[in-house]
């Protein structure tokens, strides 16, 4: 009883709802932040971690220990993006393009990550990605087992490889114009969206880095606990799986 006092005296309280006010203000603290310090408070973080728990959102440490970030669930129709809202966001018509989406997002992450979450690339090029998604999708439009691999997943990735052939292959014209009927426009759109939520930075709309708070979310994300691995390895062996099917 007595701990429970301490947990929940007037202070810890009201230090746990400015950390929570703040993250969902700003989406971060800084170390250099009173706030902070105040979070790493054993039992101010406590009531923080419970207030997640019951509402559905997570605080994630970086991985260079020098900010914290928060993270909604991916369904919480609170704080996260159902659906519907990461259509709105992404600016698609139908879940079909927003798996399109979602998909040359998991492109980007395999080639940035390995299948232990190891870094192995400083930046990215458009036109790899590009280029990578392209590959993917011939790949599993001629895996067999495609559309089962991805209804384990949760992405109905034959269905995204599908849409992301049937677009216009359209380079330089398409970053010019903005021309997002394309395939790299469809990235470039992407990674905007991506950097307004600073999780990368685009450089002249060509070249991709990733941002500490990205690495942070993927490795620590609650959401993605115990699959990320598994999805980065997927679109890794997308091309293994086919010369499997085809022997």
């Amino acid at each position: 009883m007595e701990t429970e006092n301490i947990h929940l005296n007037r202070e810890n309280l009201a230090d746990a709802m400015e950390v929570v006010r703040v993250l969902i203000e700003k989406g971060e603290i800084s170390s250099n932040n009173s706030l902070y310090e105040k979070y790493m408070d054993r039992y101010v973080k406590e009531i923080v971690d419970t207030m997640g728990e019951q509402w559905g959102f997570e605080v994630v440490k970086s991985e260079n220990r020098k900010k914290i970030y928060f993270s909604a669930a991916y369904d919480n129709i609170l704080w996260g993006y159902t659906n519907e809202r990461l259509r709105s966001k992404l600016k698609v018509k139908n879940n079909e393009e927003l798996y399109c989406h979602l998909f040359a997002l998991l492109c980007m992450i395999a080639q940035f990550f390995t299948e232990s979450l190891d870094y192995d690339l400083t930046y990215l090029k458009v036109e790899e990605w590009e280029q990578y998604v392209t590959d993917k999708a011939k790949a599993i439009e001629e895996t067999s087992s495609a559309e089962e691999d991805s209804d384990d997943l949760e992405i109905r990735f034959s269905e995204a490889a599908k849409y992301w052939l049937e677009l216009p292959d359209i380079k330089e014209r398409a970053v010019a114009h903005q021309q997002t009927d394309a395939r790299v426009g469809i990235l470039i759109r992407l990674a905007r969206v991506l950097q307004e939520e600073q999780l990368l930075k685009l450089e002249d709309n060509r070249h991709i880095y990733l941002t500490d708070k990205f690495e942070s979310l993927l490795k620590n994300h609650f959401g993605m606990a115990g699959r990320k691995e598994e999805i980065i390895g997927y679109i890794r062996n997308i091309d293994d799986m086919e010369g499997i099917n085809s022997a």
